[in-house]
């Protein structure tokens, strides 16, 4: 009984062991500087969207209309309205947002700076001086599987990179599949998976670098994790099992 256990002890120490290569990032970048091109990142709306808008103008009636930002207001309490539903605009189906007193503005495939010039513009038409600020106000992605800790990340950002949602999730686990990383992402009434290989440098040029609101990232576990899960489960039982053999054993020599 006591080989058994040790065999499984050896065991387990075999297959536990994960080979350095696996938990690598990068590993075929070049040590002296290597130059990774891509495209510059435009988000661009998308229908169900919220866009929070803030205008600035002379006319303070106007401002607090559109704001909606009681004086004396602070900081956090001015971050929290500006996340409620009242306080942003939703993009419809049909790729439009209803702004009171203006009408409707077709914000969908637009990037933020252009959605932002087009309010303005349209703005301006009654009150010259308005200057408009305009955001995503629902920036968040579900991170999930073998990292640190799963969880939903919000950002006040326009973008976040996969790496940056992987370390706000504590980074893969040492037995995470760094290149079988999936990324599942809303297509309109679709989703699309993609696979990525985090161990190489293409994500960098990839389109995938950046996320985008309502992304998931699931890092797959290697079977190894499962694996050493059960064997360790087996241990127990194994190590109560010879305990309880030798207890009998020397039971058995003292009552002779």
């Amino acid at each position: 009984m006591y080989r058994i256990v040790l065999l499984g002890v050896f065991l387990a120490s075999l297959v536990s062991c994960v080979p350095h290569k696996k938990i690598i990032y990068f590993q075929d970048s070049g040590i002296r500087g290597d130059t990774i091109h891509r495209e510059k990142f435009n988000y661009r709306v998308q229908a169900r969207d919220r866009l929070i808008v803030r205008v600035s103008s002379y006319d303070t009636r106007l401002t607090e209309f559109f704001n909606l930002t009681p004086s004396g207001a602070g900081g956090a309490q001015m971050a929290r309205m500006a996340y409620s539903p009242l306080f942003n605009y939703l993009v419809t189906d049909s790729g439009y947002i209803d702004i009171p007193m203006f009408g409707e503005v077709e914000v969908v495939g637009l990037t933020l700076e252009e959605a932002r010039e087009k309010v303005q513009e349209l703005m301006r038409v009654q009150v010259p001086d308005a200057y408009v600020a305009l955001r995503l106000g629902n920036f968040r992605v579900t991170v999930l599987g073998e990292v640190g800790t799963g969880k939903v990340i919000e950002t006040e950002n326009d973008f976040l990179t996969i790496y940056e949602a992987l370390a706000q999730a504590g980074d893969i686990g040492e037995f995470g599949k760094r290149n079988m990383v999936r990324l599942i992402r809303n297509a309109g009434d679709s989703s699309q998976i993609f696979t990525l290989d985090l161990t190489g440098k293409e994500v960098l040029s990839s389109n995938l670098y950046y996320l985008q609101p309502n992304d998931i990232v699931y890092v797959e576990r290697m079977p190894v994790k499962t694996f050493m899960t059960n064997l360790n489960t087996v241990t127990k039982i194994l190590g109560i099992a010879t305990f309880i053999f030798l207890a009998e054993r020397l039971v058995n020599t003292f009552a002779y």
